[in-house]
Order: C-alpha cells, then structure tokens, then sequence
C-alpha cells in the first residue's frame, strides 16, 4: 500500500516540477494538468485527498476543467444537500472530487459526453472514494447524506439514487 502511494506521490512530484511545458491539449496557466493525465491525478484526489500535494493538483484541475471543451459539467444541488457548506469539514474537498471524477470519467468515455446520469454517477462515485478515503483519517467527519449514498453505493442502486436527486430545486 506504500508503494503505491509512493508511485502516486512520486508521479505527482514528476508532474509538479518536471511538465511545466505546455502540451498541444492545454494552455500554458495549467501547467500540468491535461486530458491524457486528469484520470491519474483524479485516482490520486480520491485516494489522498488530504495528502499535502492535493490542494495544488485539485486546484490545477478544476482551473483545467473550467477551460476544457472537452468535458461539461452540470451539478445537481440536490444531490450534495448540505454541500456546499462552511461549517462542514472537506466540504469543498468533496465538491471539487465530483466536479474532476466527472470530467476524468468523460474525457475516458468521450461517447458518454452529455449523457448527465452517466456523468452524475461517474462524479458521486469518485466523490465517495475520496469521502470513504477522508473518513479512514478522519472518523468524526460523516455527512449523513454521502453516507446514504455510500450505502446506496453498497446495495447497487446509487444510479437510481442519483436519478431521483437530479432535479433542478431542492425542498
């Protein structure tokens, strides 16, 4: 399990210092950051989202996001009620997880691009990795309602969870 973590640091630290070029799929203000690595470094954010190097890559992704033409993002407030938040822990975390296992998931699957479940699903799904990976260092940060989700996750049925939360206001 060190090991592994240890490829991933290591990968990142490449990443960080050794690519500072700007490819042909990216603009020089996201310095590494790029279609052919976001599924990595998203794998990375949802294994060690509070590894000391998560804030620089998460933030150099979502800015890559935001630019990209390559992936569309729509988020459903009902599905993160009560994210976002200020007074919940990694709240922001979180979000941000959803937003990059979206787009990691449609830059891998360029023929799901527009189909929103496919998408919402490919989101959640990393978010509660990265959820479960905050919990395992930090037992006292449960949100009841990615717990739900978690155990929806567990039982099979997160896809017609996720179906039923995608609507456009919340009660």
């Amino acid at each position: 399990m060190n090991m592994c973590r240890s490829l991933l640091i290591a990968l990142v630290l490449v990443l960080l210092g050794g690519v500072a070029q700007a490819s042909s799929d990216q603009s020089p203000e996201h310095l590494f950051v790029n279609n052919s690595n976001i599924a990595s470094l998203s794998q990375f954010l949802e294994q060690y989202p509070l590894d000391k190097y998560a804030f620089v890559v998460r933030g150099e992704a979502l800015l890559w996001e935001q630019k990209s033409k390559d992936v569309v993002d729509m988020v459903y407030p009902c599905l993160f009620k009560p994210v976002p938040s200020e007074t919940i822990r990694y709240s922001s975390i979180l979000l941000a997880q959803f937003i990059i296992g979206s787009a990691a998931f449609q830059i891998a699957n360029p023929s799901q691009k527009g189909q929103l479940l496919a998408q919402q699903l490919a989101g959640t799904e990393s978010m509660l990795r990265a959820y479960q990976a905050i919990l395992a260092k930090d037992p006292g940060a449960h949100i009841a309602h990615f717990d739900d989700l978690s155990q929806q996750e567990a039982k099979g049925t997160l896809a017609a969870a996720i179906r039923l939360l995608m609507v456009p206001k919340c009660d």
